[in-house]
C-alpha cells in the first residue's frame, strides 16, 4: 500500500479490503478493513502538559504535573479526560532533584475515581509527574 494522503490510497494488485477510518481504528470491532497511518494518528488525544491518548485496543494512558499534599494527600485532581470505565494503576514522581527531605520523601499517588486522583507526600509539597493507565 501507498499512501499518498489521507484521501488518496493507491491498492497494489490483488489486494483487497476496505481501509479503516479513524473511528473504526478507536472502536476496534471490524477485522476485516487495513489501517494506514492516517487512521492511527487521528485516534482521540491531547497532547499536552497534561495529556491522554486513547489506544486502538481501548486503553486509556494519561499524564500530567500537579502538587503532592503537604506531609500527606493532595486535593482531588481530575484527570484530563475521565476513563470510560475505570482507572487500573497511576504512579508518580518528583519533578525535583537532590531535595532536602524531613521524613523519606515518599512520594505516591492513588485514583479515587475514573475521573479523579490524588497525590501524597511524606515531606512538604512537591511538584509531581504522573501517569495513569485505564480503559
Amino acid at each position: 500500500l501507498v499512501v499518498t494522503s489521507p484521501s488518496k490510497l493507491l491498492t497494489p494488485p490483488g489486494f483487497f479490503g476496505a481501509r479503516a477510518r479513524p473511528a473504526d481504528v478507536n472502536t476496534g470491532t471490524d477485522d476485516h478493513k487495513y489501517v494506514t497511518p492516517y487512521a492511527l494518528a487521528n485516534v482521540n488525544k491531547l497532547i499536552a502538559t497534561n495529556g491522554y491518548v486513547e489506544r486502538p485496543d481501548g486503553l486509556f494512558e494519561q499524564w500530567g504535573q500537579a502538587n503532592s499534599g503537604n506531609d500527606g494527600w493532595s486535593a482531588s485532581y481530575s484527570f484530563p479526560t475521565p476513563f470510560p470505565t475505570a482507572c487500573l494503576n497511576i504512579i508518580a514522581g518528583s519533578t525535583e532533584t537532590h531535595i532536602a527531605s524531613t521524613n523519606g520523601n515518599d512520594i505516591s499517588a492513588r485514583f479515587i475515581s475514573a475521573s479523579q486522583f490524588q497525590i501524597g507526600s511524606d515531606d512538604t509539597v512537591r511538584s509531581c509527574f504522573w501517569r495513569a493507565l485505564g480503559y
